[in-house]
């Protein structure tokens, strides 16, 4: 017993000499005053408020830091993403010589980044995506050979691009997106980063040819080039890219002829090369590897018949190509013939064109005698239509603009081929095709004639009303079923001037986009004819009727999501002139017979005689849905719109409506309700009781709906990066870390493999937000269970923190 008894004494003895030398043992003083000179440069220090030697230290357990983990007495990460930390970078920092991860993405932090950064040689992660760092990037980062994840994206760089970045050997994870202001050309180094598979340049000012040393990139798997100014065409060391899957080059100056090589590539799932100079016939073996899922060749100079083997493709763009043929909603080729087969028209070598119709094809002789025939009869009809053209002008001129019995337009938009029904994921307004004659995209109707296929504007008929008019459901003479938008009384718009915007808003062609068919402008009289969808609105479905007979599928309503993301960026990105829609809801979201997803009621601001600038006196929309800047200062973007299709998406999740009165006061708005749930941490409450909808899923499309609702318009992401995010989502490619946020699962999650932050992240790295957190207890508590699920040492993880507890600390006080 004594022995026992001494052995108790022992070990208590051991215990407090522990304790002891624990409360003697402090982490490397530089390393904490680096931190403290961060905190005090900050304009809200008090988001670190934990930061203080007088509190207890960064590397003493019980009394770490916010945001800080150690090894030993050195700090090795430092994670403070979607703080809303406003402040700069301090040189400081560089001091951290042990660190091997830093996290500050999603903040308002303003500076440049010192060059002191140079000096963290064992710095492996480096996120600084989401702020409001401005200069250049520093060459100085190109000494960090140990980092294999770099995110400079979205904020305010400027300059030329580092070549000492290329020597960044061991980097997989590359992006500068959307700084806007990086220029000059792109340096070849970068074609050294041997390990890399992520490379995202798009979205700045980058000049110049892309590298030959780019084809050295063979890890690489995603290159995202778009939205820059660069030029001639891609190169041929392309070819050696055996791993690619994703290739987006649009809105460059690309010319030359497409790259017939990318046919080869075995893994190349996305290829978009719209908007640029590209010419000459689409290389029949594009698709050769059959692996292609997106091709959008829109808006380019491509000629001669598009290649039966592109047609099977399920996201096909080859839409304003004036010379393009035999396609679905494109003119027959000229000898009638259908598109090429891929036997008969072989890959060629970069650069080499193929050859003209009747060489190579298996026929013998001849072929100069049907060059010759076919251009004889290529100008006979070129004459006959001429002649047709002026006969027809001569004739509309003589019967006079206004005297309009029937859509006499009919007989012209009969000549014109209509671009696609499947119409361009992004692309510019439709070009016609065909000789030019009047109201070539639109017809002319009399009020008599849609008076009589309304039954008289009759209430039995009535499909909607919105700011601007009743719809109505009407059958034309013809048997054609359409919808009639009766506009109110025209007071600031004379006849030219009307129907020189509906000849704007019916060049507007996208497969999710409602069509105007015509219109009918009679003395004060003013209607719209658009396409009728049969499966009628959005809302209908989520709140009407329809929704009481048969619950959406949570499948189809993030289907309808896609949709309806791609359809307004189009109108805000694609339109010449861009088109801001002012009033996004779902009963402006209608429903084909397959229940696609378009956008109604777009641009009608414009034909009710209101302009489009930025700021307006009249704020037209619904409440509910109206961004705040817009409800309360009269400011209008694109953003505006991102605010009310967040909305949208919230009742997609929850299946209520915007505003719904008949609930108690604290659930009359949704968006107020919504983050009410978030901040209590019941995220998952948030799905529709009537719906089984995947929790990770759920969280995901939460996070996007969100993002969009930001108070502050700046903060919210583009329409194009809603779109981009949505499609990730419904294809499982959408990557949250689930692992190390979930609560008690029963398996573990799957990994979606296109993460928007590092390997391996942290809860932070999930979140897309730069609104978050305001201060206070919630600041505290959101991090430091950020720091407690990120720390290395803590290898069990707390499952006891689900999902929903990760949401109330990142969602409070938004």
């Amino acid at each position: 017993m004594a022995l026992l008894c001494a052995a108790h004494a022992r070990g208590a003895l051991l215990g407090i000499i522990v304790l002891l030398l624990l409360r003697t043992l402090k982490a490397d003083p530089g390393d904490g005053a680096a931190l403290l000179e961060f905190k005090w440069g900050l304009k809200n220090p008090q988001v670190v408020a934990s930061w203080s030697e007088a509190v207890g230290d960064p590397c003493v357990p019980g009394q770490a830091w916010l945001g800080v983990t150690c090894s030993g007495l050195r700090i090795v990460q430092l994670v403070l993403d979607s703080l809303d930390l406003s402040g700069p970078l301090t040189p400081g920092l560089g001091n951290l010589g042990a660190l091997q991860r830093l996290q500050l993405a999603n903040n308002s932090l303003a500076s440049s980044i010192p060059s002191s950064f140079g000096q963290l040689t064992n710095l492996q992660t480096l996120d600084l995506r989401g702020n409001l760092l401005t200069g250049s990037i520093p060459a100085e980062l190109g000494s960090l050979r140990a980092l294999s994840y770099l995110d400079l994206s979205f904020n305010g760089f400027s300059g030329q691009f580092p070549s000492a970045l290329g020597s960044l050997s061991t980097l997989t994870y590359f992006s500068v997106s959307g700084n806007l202001q990086l220029t000059g050309a792109l340096p070849s180094t970068l074609g050294q980063l041997s390990r890399c598979t992520t490379l995202l340049l798009d979205n700045n000012q980058f000049q110049g040819p892309v590298p030959d040393s780019f084809g050295n990139l063979s890890a690489l798997v995603t290159l995202t080039l778009e939205h820059n100014s660069l030029f001639n065409n891609l190169p041929s060391t392309f070819a050696n890219l055996v791993n690619l899957e994703t290739l987006t080059a649009g809105y460059n100056q690309l010319s030359g002829l497409l790259p017939a090589f990318l046919g080869t590539l075995p893994r190349l799932r996305t290829v978009r090369l719209n908007n640029n100079g590209y010419s000459g016939s689409i290389p029949a073996g594009l698709n050769r590897g059959g692996a292609l899922q997106t091709l959008d060749i829109s808006s380019n100079y491509l000629t001669q018949a598009v290649p039966a083997s592109l047609l099977t493709i399920p996201f096909l763009n080859v839409s304003n190509n004036r010379g393009l043929c035999g396609a679905p909603g494109l003119p027959l080729c000229s000898d009638g013939s259908s598109p090429p087969s891929p036997e008969t028209s072989p890959i060629g070598p970069p650069g080499m064109p193929p050859p003209p119709d009747g060489i190579g094809r298996g026929g013998g002789g001849g072929s100069d005698s049907g060059t010759t025939a076919g251009i004889v009869v290529g100008v006979l009809l070129a004459m006959v239509l001429v002649i047709a053209g002026g006969a027809f002008l001569v004739w509309r001129r003589r019967r006079g603009l206004n005297d309009v019995a029937s859509p006499t337009s009919k007989g012209a938009a009969a000549l014109l081929p209509l671009p696609s029904s499947r119409g361009p994921l992004l692309g510019s307004a439709a070009r016609p095709l065909g000789v030019a004659l009047p109201n070539k995209r639109w017809d002319v109707y009399s009020y008599r004639e849609l008076s009589r296929a309304t039954g008289q504007f009759s209430e039995d008929n009535i499909l909607g009303e919105g700011g601007f008019g009743h719809v109505y459901k009407g059958v034309l003479k013809g048997g054609d079923v359409v919808a009639v938008k009766r506009l109110g009384s025209a007071r600031s718009q004379g006849e030219r001037e009307f129907r020189s915007e509906v000849d704007i808003i019916s060049s507007v062609r996208h497969r999710n986009v409602v069509r105007l068919r015509g219109c009918c402008s009679e003395g004060a009289k003013r209607l719209l004819v658009y396409d009728y969808l049969p499966n009628g609105s959005l809302d209908s479905h989520l709140f009407g009727e329809r929704a009481r007979e048969q619950v959406m599928p949570w499948a189809t309503r993030l289907r309808i999501a896609v949709d309806s993301a791609r359809g307004l960026a189009y109108l805000h990105e694609d339109c010449s002139p861009r088109i801001i829609h002012r009033d996004v809801k779902s009963s402006n979201i209608l429903l084909d017979e397959r229940l696609q997803a378009k956008v109604a009621d777009f641009g009608l601001a414009r034909l009710s005689g209101l302009d489009e600038t930025h700021v307006t006196t009249r704020v037209i929309g619904t409440f509910g849905y109206l961004a705040p800047e817009y409800a309360m200062s009269g400011q209008l973007t694109e953003k505006s719109d991102v605010y009310s299709f967040g909305v949208v998406l919230l009742e997609l999740i929850t299946g209520r409506k915007a505003v719904d009165t008949s609930r108690t006061p604290d659930a009359v708005n949704l968006v107020d309700w919504a983050k009410t749930l978030a901040q209590a941490g019941r995220i998952g409450d948030l799905g529709d009781p009537a719906e089984s909808i995947p929790k990770d899923e759920l969280l995901q499309v939460a996070e996007v709906a969100f993002t969009c609702v930001r108070r502050a318009a700046g903060q919210r992401p583009k329409m194009s990066q809603v779109m981009a995010l949505l499609e990730q989502i419904e294809k499982k490619e959408y990557r949250i870390d689930m692992s190390n946020v979930s609560g008690s699962l029963d398996e573990e999650p799957p990994d979606y493999g296109m993460a928007p932050g590092p390997p391996d992240s942290y809860p932070s790295q999930t979140h897309l937000f730069a609104e978050l957190v305001h201060g206070g207890d919630a600041v505290a508590d959101a991090a430091n269970k950020e720091g407690e699920l990120g720390a290395p040492s803590d290898t069990g993880l707390n499952r006891a923190n689900s999902k929903e507890a990760l949401f109330a600390n990142t969602y409070r006080s938004m």
